[in-house]
């Protein structure tokens, strides 16, 4: 018999049983209603197509009709990110696309964590990923592979691989690749890092980005945009393989196509006294096969220093120290410190560039800005509407307030103050002011950073503006005395 036919499975054995023979701790099966008399038909693990002890081994379902023999070796061409592709763009089960997606991220562990792999080999009939009417593949036979199996084929940006069975890896296993992992933690990441920066008032310039999502870089991870400084530059968190070492590092900073934003950046007081440090990479330190990083891995005395590369794009940021996977707890710690930086950061370029540098008070012929007013009416009246308020405008009345606001027998006349950064400076008219003095109904609402994260302070009426703020003129009108 050939040595694909002495493959073949010959009876149906349990996916568990399958699974335990192979090295795994399968306890975890017996945790469902059925109990251990039925803990190889939990559907949590006997559907699925590949499973991970972490550190220790890989186990996955393959097809043995998939093999072939070439010179004396056995393989099996694998492109589980494809068929997920396909599956999804068929509509066909979303649960199928999840399992090959998993499938791939497992390929992608065992190259990363050099792994061994057993495949449990299925003999039956197989359903086509672009027929979304057809049934889901009917194993008749599944057996162990009694050797191992490795990766001796794998495309970063496919998915497409290969496995060879009795063979070493021959798929560098130096440096990771994208992956479901990554991305996972990526996200979990930047979303502690916004809730930080959202309750630090320091932050109260940062500009909100278009787009929140993880989005693959050309340096084997993710980034993800946290926000945009006043001067220009975006502040990104990434999670890749840029530094060069064996297994992702987060990287904050700030990103620019103009160098002279980064020279900028530099002439910060906070950032200067980092800059005595600073560690500088150009192109010629870095390399793009298979993906982009370090030729020399970031040294262990770099990470928590500021960092500078200039490629094209321009960055300036910091590369933090972190065990892989990253706990709960150190996740947590670093989103602390990459909000804290980014923070720090803010609040300096306002002291350099904005409004509170030396010089940076309203100029003589200073204007409201348009698109903070506006802005800052539309939060106001979404925020009165959540109150149950029923909110008209009365902008173009020139009455001495914009809203006017009521529910029940209440009754309110709000007039809407937009600030573009943290500080709450605003313009406010003789008649407004006026319209304050006489009306009981009259309140002053005052929205910082209304372009960005919107922040609304309590409605003031007249007395309380009074105490609240110090109202001083900025221009006079002339009139003939005659």
């Amino acid at each position: 018999m050939s040595l694909l036919g002495d493959l073949r499975p010959r009876e149906k054995l349990r996916v568990m049983d399958l699974v335990e023979q192979a090295g795994m701790d399968v306890s975890d099966w017996a945790r469902f209603k059925g109990g251990r008399e039925r803990a190889a038909v939990n559907p949590k693990y006997c559907y699925e197509w590949a499973f991970i002890k972490p550190g220790r081994l890989i186990v996955l379902n393959c097809w043995w009709d998939e093999l072939y023999a070439d010179r004396g070796k056995v393989s099996i061409d694998v492109s589980m990110r494809e068929w997920a592709t396909r599956n999804h763009a068929n509509h066909g089960k979303p649960v199928w696309t999840k399992r090959a997606l998993r499938f791939d991220h497992t390929l992608q562990v065992a190259l990363r964590d050099k792994l061994p792999i057993r495949l449990i080999l299925c003999d039956g009939v197989k359903r086509r990923a672009d027929d979304p009417s057809a049934r889901a593949s009917s194993v008749k036979r599944r057996s162990l592979d009694t050797s191992q199996w490795a990766i001796t084929a794998y495309d970063y940006t496919t998915g497409e691989g290969r496995l060879t069975r009795g063979a070493r890896p021959t798929v560098t296993g130096k440096l990771g690749i994208p992956s479901l992992e990554v991305r996972q933690t990526l996200s979990s990441l930047a979303k502690q890092v916004n809730k930080n920066l959202s309750h630090d008032p320091r932050a109260g310039t940062l500009l909100s980005p278009s787009d929140r999502r993880a989005y693959p870089v050309d340096s084997g991870g993710y980034a993800i945009e946290i926000g945009q400084l006043r001067k220009g530059p975006r502040v990104e968190i990434w999670l890749d393989y840029c530094s060069g070492q064996a297994t992702p590092g987060l990287w904050v900073g700030f990103t620019s196509e103009s160098r002279s934003s980064i020279d900028r950046l530099l002439t910060l007081e906070t950032l200067g006294s980092m800059g005595n440090r600073l560690v500088r990479v150009t192109s010629s330190e870095v390399t793009s096969e298979p993906f982009f990083h370090f030729r020399r891995s970031l040294s262990a005395a770099s990470f928590d220093q500021l960092v500078r590369e200039d490629y094209g794009p321009h960055y300036l940021g910091i590369y933090y120290q972190h065990s892989w996977p990253i706990s709960a707890s150190i996740l947590s710690r670093l989103a602390r410190e990459a909000a804290g930086f980014v923070a720090m950061v803010c609040v300096a370029e306002r002291s350099s560039f904005g409004e509170d540098a030396p010089g940076g008070t309203l100029g003589r012929w200073a204007r409201p800005n348009p698109r903070a007013e506006k802005a800052a009416v539309r939060h106001v009246t979404r925020h009165l509407r959540k109150l149950g308020y029923t909110v008209l405008s009365r902008e173009e009345e020139i009455c001495g307030y914009d809203l006017h606001a009521s529910k029940d027998s209440e009754e309110l006349h709000v007039e809407v103050k937009g600030c573009s950064r943290a500080s709450p400076r605003f313009f406010i008219s003789r008649n407004e002011i006026e319209t304050a003095k006489r009306d009981p109904s009259w309140r002053l609402a005052v929205v910082t950073n209304a372009t960005g994260r919107p922040r609304t302070a309590p409605f003031l009426s007249h007395r309380q503006m009074n105490r609240e703020f110090q109202l001083a003129p900025t221009q006079w009108e002339g009139r003939s005395r005659i």
